[in-house]
C-alpha cells in the first residue's frame, strides 16, 4: 500500500474489537515506532499494549471528541511544548499512523488535550501511571518524563469494530491561504493539497492554510499558516506530512 492509499484508507477509529495484537503485530509496531523517530530530536515514542486491562477509561479522560472502546494498544508521544516540538509531534506521529495503516492496523489520535503540561497525559498524572502499570510492554518512563518532554499525546491502535466512513474533508479552496487562486495551482501543489484534505485534525477543523510561494530556483516552496484552535501546531505537523508525501516532489516549507 503506497502512502496516498494509506491516507485514503486511514480513518479515526475509537471503537475496537478488543482483540489483542499478535506477537507479530506487536513486533511490527515496535519496528515502525523506531522508524518514525529515527533521526528525530524533538519527539520520543513508547508503545504500550494492554495487559488485559482496557485503556478505555484513560482515553475517556483525555478525549473531548468521541469515547473510546476496547483500546488494545497505544503509542505515547512526548516532546517539548514548543511550536517546533508540537509540529514535530504531528509530523512524526502521522508518519507512524500512515505506516500502521499500511500494515492493516486501525488508529486514532487521542488528541483531546490542550497544549500545556498540566492537562496532558503527564509525567505525574494518574493517566500516565495507568498506562505504565497496565502495559504488557516495557515503558521507558525516563524518556517520557524528561524535563524537556512537557507535552504528551497518544495514538490508539488495533482492529476496528466496524468499517470506517468516507472522510469529511474541506474543499481545497478552503484550505488555501487568502489570496491563493484555486484554479491556478501548480500540479505538484494541487497534488499536495489532495493529501492535506485527507489529514486528520483535532475536532476535524483542518485549521491549516497553504500557499505556493517564491523560493530559490528549482525548489518547491510552500507557505504554511495555522489559524489557531485545539492542538493547532500538532495539526500543522500532520498536514505538512500529508502535503509532502502527496506532492511527489521535495518541498520546502515556510512557516508564518
Amino acid at each position: 500500500m503506497d502512502t496516498l492509499d494509506a491516507m485514503k484508507r486511514r480513518h479515526s477509529t475509537r471503537a475496537y474489537t478488543g482483540e489483542a495484537l499478535t506477537a507479530a503485530e506487536r513486533a511490527t509496531v515496535e519496528a515502525l515506532v523506531a522508524e518514525a523517530v529515527a533521526g528525530e530530536t524533538q519527539v520520543s515514542m513508547q508503545f504500550a499494549a494492554a495487559d488485559g486491562t482496557a485503556f478505555d477509561a484513560r482515553f475517556d479522560k483525555v478525549s473531548y471528541y468521541g469515547r473510546f472502546k476496547d483500546v488494545p494498544a497505544c503509542v505515547i508521544l512526548a516532546s517539548p511544548a514548543t511550536p517546533e516540538g508540537l509540529r514535530a509531534t504531528g509530523h512524526a506521529g502521522e508518519t507512524l499512523v500512515l505506516a500502521l495503516t499500511g500494515h492493516g492496523l486501525d488508529t486514532c489520535w487521542a488528541g483531546g488535550v490542550i497544549e500545556t503540561a498540566d492537562r496532558t497525559i503527564g509525567a505525574e498524572s494518574e493517566e500516565f501511571d495507568a498506562f505504565v502499570e497496565h502495559s504488557a510492554e516495557p515503558v521507558d518512563v525516563d524518556a517520557l518524563t524528561d524535563a524537556a518532554a512537557r507535552f504528551h499525546i497518544a495514538i490508539t491502535l488495533g482492529h476496528a469494530l466496524r468499517p470506517g466512513h468516507p472522510h469529511r474533508s474541506k474543499p481545497i479552496a478552503d484550505l488555501l491561504a487568502d489570496g491563493t487562486d484555486p484554479d491556478a495551482l501548480p500540479d505538484w501543489f494541487a497534488a499536495g493539497m489532495e493529501g492535506v484534505q485527507l489529514a486528520p485534525s483535532a475536532l476535524n477543523r483542518q485549521n491549516v492554510r497553504f500557499a505556493p510561494t517564491a523560493g530559490p530556483a528549482e525548489t518547491h516552496t510552500v507557505r504554511v499558516t495555522d489559524v489557531g484552535g485545539l492542538l493547532a501546531k500538532v495539526n500543522t505537523g500532520v498536514a505538512m506530512l500529508h502535503f509532502e508525501q502527496a506532492a511527489g516532489v521535495p518541498v520546502e516549507f515556510v512557516l508564518d
